[in-house]
Order: C-alpha cells, then structure tokens, then sequence
C-alpha cells in the first residue's frame, strides 16, 4: 500500500498518485441438484443428489462469468449432487443447472424455500442472487425430474412339481393379479390417483413401464385357487420365484433412471382344496324345537355296507331324558324317523336329541324342521311356510361365533317392519350345569349387549340374539362364551321371517334359516355359491379377533378358468361384512367363493333368497358355512316327498380337476345309478337327480354317494339342493315361476 519515492519540484503539482481498491474473494454460492422422484417441487424423504451435473456460473445479468483466461466458470455435482462456486466477490450472480440426459427441471419455488427448487423450469436458470462481501449462500437448489422409462416385470408360473424353479415345461397362469407398491407398502398411484394395478395375460405375462427411479415393491395375488411357491430357489436367478409365501410380496426393488426389471418372476402352486378331515363322533347331535307347530323328521343314513344299529335318546330344555327309539340301518339305507311321534316328545318345547352308533364314520344325518302353512289339509300337495335343515355335529368347545341378522329381506312393501326373530340355541352338554355367556356386537364390532345364562347338565336355554334389544334391519356378530373352556356344547343360530311388525304377535312365517356356530378359522375357507332360481345371494365374512382382518374374496363362476373377481377386504375386529355375489354372477350362475384370512379368525356363511315372483316377497331362504371340501368318498341323502325337487350341486374348490361316480340308492339300498361326472377347476354343476341317469323316484327317498377317482385327487362340494316350488314345475333349477314353498341344502360329507 506504499509508493515508490515522488521526486517534486518547486511548486509542482502531481495529481497522478492514484491507489485502487477491490472487495475482498471470500463469498461463495451452491447447494444441491437432488432427482425428484415425486414430481412434487419439494425435496422429500429418500429423494437423492444425482452427480456429474454441471452447473454454469452466472452474472446478474445472465452472461457467463470468466476465469482470469477468459473460461466460463462451472463446477459438477459431486458427492450426492451437491456443488460450490469458492472465493466469489461482492455481487449479483445466478446459476445455470445443465440438462443430463432424460431428465427435465421440475417446478420452482414450491413450498419452503430450504426445499424447493430454484430453477426456472424453463431455462433452468436460477434468479438473482446478491452476494455481501464474505457472504456464503448454500440454499441454491436445482430439482430434476427423470425422464427414463424403466420398468419391472415378467411372469407368473404354475409350479407344477413344487420346486419353486420355472422349469420347461411348466406354463403361465393368466388372470393373476399384480399390484405395483412403494418400499413402505403403499399403493403406487397413477396420474389419477388410482392404484396401479395389472392382471398377468397372454400365458402369465405382466408389466409395469414408465416408471420413474425408485424403490418399489411388487404384490401378487393369484386368488384362493393358488398358494405361493417357495421363493429363490436354485442358482439361476432368471428362474426362480422372487415372492414371499407368506405376503405375496417382494423385496425391495430398487430401480435405477431407464433400467428395466424383467426377472421378476412369481411361482405359484395349484391348490386342490382343503380337505375336512373331522369325523363324525358317537353320540352325534342335534337340537329339536316342537314351538310353531314345527314337525321334527330325522333322517338317517348308514353309508357302509353292513346294517348298523342307531339308538335316539331325547332330552327335554332341562336335560331330563323324555324318549328313546331304537332302529337297525341296513347298509347304503337311509330312514326317517318324525320325533314328533316317538312317545314321551313334548309339545311346546324344545330340547337335545343324541344319535349314537357303534362304527365311527358309518352314520350320519340331519334333522329337518318343517312348518305347514296355517289352513293346509296336509297330502303330497302340503304348502310350507319354512324348511330347516340341522345337520349332525359333533360338540363345540371354548369361544365360538355366528352371525345376527334381523334385516327384512322382503321385496314387498307390505312385508316392511316385519319382524326377522334371531333366536340363539344353547345345550349344554357337560355332565354339571353351565354358565354361557352371549355378546352382541354391531356391524362395525361394538359390543351392543351381554348377557349370561346358567344352562343344566344336558340342558338347553334358546337366548333372542338381536331382535329384541336391537330390533329391525341390524346385522352383526354373536359371540358365545362357556364358563368352562372344556366344556363341551351345541349352538346354532335359526332365523325366522315373520309376518307381522315389531309388537305384534305373528300368525304365520315367510322363511326360517340355521347355522351352527363355528370356532372360527385363519385358514382357506370355501362356500358353494349361485344365483339360481332367481335367487339373491349374500356372503356374510365376521371377524371374531381382536385385530384388523384382511380377507381375500374369490369368487370364480360356474364353468371355472379364471377368478371371476378377486377382492381384498378389510373387516375390524368383531365387525362383519356382506358382499352380494348377484353383482358378480350372472343370473342363474353357481360357482364357488374361496375367502382367505391374513391372520385372524373369520367366520363366513351365504345365505340364498328366493322370491315370489308377482309381490316380491320372500318364499325361502337357505343358508351354508363356510366349510373344507371332500377328498374321499361323501354321503347325503335325497327326499322327493312333498313334491320336493333334489339337486346335487357340485363343485370343485381348488384348482385339480376331480371325476367322480354319482351313485344313488333307494329307500331299500338298492343301487339306481352309478354315473361318472367331470368337474374342472373352478367348476359348478347341478344335477337333477330325478331324472337319467340318476332315476331317483318320486315321493320317496335314499342315499346320495359322490366316490372320487383315485386318479384325480382334489376338494370337491357336494350339496343336494331340495327346492320345494310353489305352482308347477317348470324343469330346471332356474325355475321363475311363483316361488318356492322350501329351500334347504343337505351337505353331502
């Protein structure tokens, strides 16, 4: 800052003594270039710096600014996309953030301005930005948008041999549904909002495309015709299954701008079906009612070849020991015995009937409740206001669970307000009298009402369980708990359609339905469903746990192939759900709902409306539970008395086609017929056995015999339908006339 040595002379004046004085090089300016992943503007969780950007240093007025050589100035991102421009002068400056490949700006100034862009998005020049003298700005951000059309997909394979591997000659599985999610489980959403989903096509192809870089998770779903095959099994990566069994879920993918994942494979096992492996016990059991003028036919099948001796024993509400009947079954026979004419059967009551034999697995049955209809002269022509139908079971034990309904199904305006009374069977079974505790939850799993009650040995109380403390048009789940978690027990839960409004004392019954309650199970569950007859058919899925329920519904219609419709449902604890599968069926279609569980306990029942066609009203209702399928050889029984029309509906539940012999028997066990049947995967026959070549008679009946192929193991339903019509016969199942008098289905176990 100082001169060299200024000679002056006398008098001179030297104005050319000047010093130059500059702002000091210590500001700086930068940030980051980040990808946003989200196109949203912001820099948001797990979105990363991309490196190798170049950045252009800018004057205030746009132009390059140049080195001491005359150089534009830049830099490139380094070090997770972050850059600096050191040593910068007072000023006004900006920045310009060079386009990589596929890659475009995304919007500026959005949200706080620690996070946003600032980048035009045109030109991807920043604004001005002042610079003090020493001052360092680290808030100049650039946001990128990638471009890249990456993708994930490839195919899903049915493992024929369980080996997890896609070996030659195993094929794709079409109609499989596969869902794109996040890496924290979330549904990916399109442009609209909507989750994206696919379905595999084309021999078991499927694709995600123009996805941006991200990390993703990919869902399959093939329904309840399939499991999930084991996953990265052998050494070629191109082959294995990259799924979870459990979840149907992958690992985390983590995709790079562009690059395409084309090896995510699912396999995928062919499920034949859950197979009911319980025995029928002895003494087997069932509970008679003689209230409503009700007659009480048990029916009684011995379905081995040598005679079988079958003792009854009726108990009456208090356990006490009121009649007992002794008959002798010749093999393949079944016989019908009306309690109501055993000596000693009580009016106006109701109580337990046991069934006890010498050979497990020989005797079966189930006991019938029909009500005339008030007026009726009786003969082959009898009107009936309501059919039940109670199969044998064996005890319960601990907790179990049935569902409510008082909803007046009626299409009849005048029907309206009438009662729907939900009555709760209770026998105790133990040897010392027993406490039962009843709760009531609403549909959305809110405990409604609670009540106890002390039932003696051998005993039955039958509890109202909805209608009167909840009234009309309410659904829900029932809950039954023994004091006694050992405790042996019977419970069902029967539903009768009055006519007459809530107050009023009914005259008379449109329907009545029963169930039997059921512990509950985590596991596949499988109903045979139809809209047959005009029918309106409802599939009610209870959650008896104390935790969130995912179930899966499947429902595939009649002639098999493809899942007709696949759908996850979220049932809270002790809630309940109904689905209409006349929204998925076409009209007078039978097929078969599969429902999976996630891990709590669901207890699952159809219910089947059929309706008079002139007024609309309800003429019959019949009810199934959810239950495993046959995998040896099943029995039930036809009875075409009453002018009763039978129907074996058939159906297999997982995906392995099963032959079967349709074999019939008559009142004296002489064989009818011996017809083979084919049922595909997925498949749902009805069968008139009335006519070839089953030639079941008229006004009589006898055993039913589904005996499956050795050849073609797998599940199969089998139920017989008796549909008792109104008026005439029209000749087949989906019959439109005026209605039906009855409608019950005996399973064929």
């Amino acid at each position: 800052g100082v001169t060299s040595t200024i000679n002056l002379g006398i008098g001179e004046f030297n104005d050319s003594v000047d010093a130059g004085l500059v702002f000091p090089s210590t500001a700086s300016l930068g940030n980051r270039v980040w990808i946003d992943a989200d196109s949203d503007g912001q820099q948001g969780p797990g979105e990363v710096g991309l490196d190798g950007v170049v950045v252009e240093l800018l004057d205030g007025a746009g132009n390059p600014i140049l080195d001491s050589l005359g150089r534009p100035v830049f830099t490139t991102t380094s070090a997770g996309g972050n850059y600096i421009f050191p040593n910068l002068g007072a000023g006004d400056y900006r920045v310009r953030v060079n386009l990589p490949p596929n890659y475009q700006y995304t919007a500026a100034d959005i949200g706080a301005d620690t996070g946003d862009s600032d980048l035009d998005p045109l030109s991807g020049v920043s604004s001005i930005v002042s610079l003090g003298i020493g001052e360092n700005n680290d808030s100049l951000d650039g946001g990128l948008i990638s471009t890249a059309t990456a993708s994930i997909g490839d195919f899903v394979f049915e493992d024929s041999n369980a080996n997890g591997i896609q070996d030659p000659d195993e094929e794709g599985v079409d109609g499989v549904t596969v869902s794109l999610l996040d890496e924290f489980m979330n549904p990916v959403l399109d442009s609209s909002g909507t989750p994206i989903t696919t379905l595999t096509s084309g021999g078991g192809n499927y694709v995600f495309s123009d996805l941006p870089a991200g990390n993703y998770i990919v869902m399959f779903q093939p329904g309840g015709m399939y499991d999930i095959t084991f996953p990265n099994q052998g050494s070629d990566t191109e082959l294995d299954s990259n799924v979870d069994i459990q979840t149907g879920k992958t690992e985390i993918i983590v995709l790079a701008e562009g690059e395409s994942r084309v090896d995510i494979d699912a396999g995928v096992l062919g499920q034949c079906g859950e197979c009911a492996t319980e025995e029928l016990l002895s003494p087997a059991l069932m509970s008679w009612n003689s209230f409503l003028d009700q007659t009480n036919i048990v029916s009684l099948i011995n379905t081995c070849s040598s005679p079988e001796l079958v003792d009854l024993t009726l108990f009456d509400l208090d356990g006490s020991v009121v009649g007992t009947q002794s008959t002798t079954l010749p093999g393949k026979v079944q016989r019908d015995i009306i309690l109501n004419d055993v000596d000693g059967f009580p009016l106006e009551s109701y109580g337990l009937l046991e069934v006890s034999f010498a050979t497990p697995g020989c005797i079966d049955g189930s006991l019938a409740l029909y009500r005339e209809s008030v007026g009726a002269e009786g003969g082959i022509h009898t009107p009936l206001e309501f059919t039940i139908n109670l199969p044998m079971s064996n005890p319960l034990v601990g907790a179990s669970f049935g569902n409510f309904n008082t909803v007046q199904p009626s299409q009849n305006p005048l029907d309206f307000g009438n009662q729907v009374w939900n009555w709760l069977q209770i026998v105790n079974l133990d040897s010392v009298a027993r406490d039962f505790t009843k709760n009531i939850y609403d549909l959305n799993g809110s405990i409604i009402e609670s009540e106890t009650v002390s039932i003696p040995a051998f005993g039955r109380r039958d509890l109202q369980a909805g209608h009167v403390n909840q009234g009309l048009g309410l659904v829900g789940l029932v809950e039954l708990l023994p004091s006694s978690s050992s405790s042996p027990y019977l419970a069902e839960i029967v539903r009768y359609g009055t006519d007459m409004p809530v107050g009023g004392l009914p005259t008379g019954f449109h329907f009545a339905t029963a169930n039997s309650l059921t512990a509950g199970d985590m596991s596949r569950q499988a109903l045979s469903v139809s809209t047959g007859g005009g029918s309106q058919t409802w599939i009610t899925i209870s959650n008896t746990d104390s935790i969130v329920a995912v179930a899966e519904l499947t429902l595939v219609e009649n002639y098999g192939g493809l899942p007709t419709s696949v759908e996850n449902l979220t049932v809270p604890p002790k809630s309940q759900i109904h689905y209409l599968v006349n929204n998925v069926f076409t009209a007078g279609e039978s097929g078969l709902a599969v429902i999976r569980s996630d891990g709590a306990k669901l207890v699952a029942e159809s219910n089947s409306y059929h309706f008079h066609s002139e007024d609309g009203s309800v003429t019959s209702v019949f009810s199934r539970i959810a239950r495993d399928g046959n995998c040896e050889t099943a029995y039930g029984s036809f009875n075409s008395f009453l002018q009763q029309l039978n129907w074996l509906r058939l159906t297999v539940t997982g995906s392995c086609t099963v032959d079967v012999n349709v074999r019939v028997y008559d009142i004296d066990g002489n064989q009818l017929s011996d017809f083979p049947s084919w049922v595909g995967i997925g498949m749902s026959f009805d069968f008139n056995l009335g006519i070839p070549p089953y030639f079941a008679p008229e006004n009589s009946y006898g055993l039913v015999e589904i005996a499956p192929f050795a050849s073609t193991p797998g599940a199969f339903f089998a139920d017989v339908v008796r549909v008792k019509p109104e008026i005439s016969y029209s000749g087949n199942l989906n019959y439109y006339g005026g209605g039906y008098d009855s409608t019950i289905s005996i399973p064929v176990r």
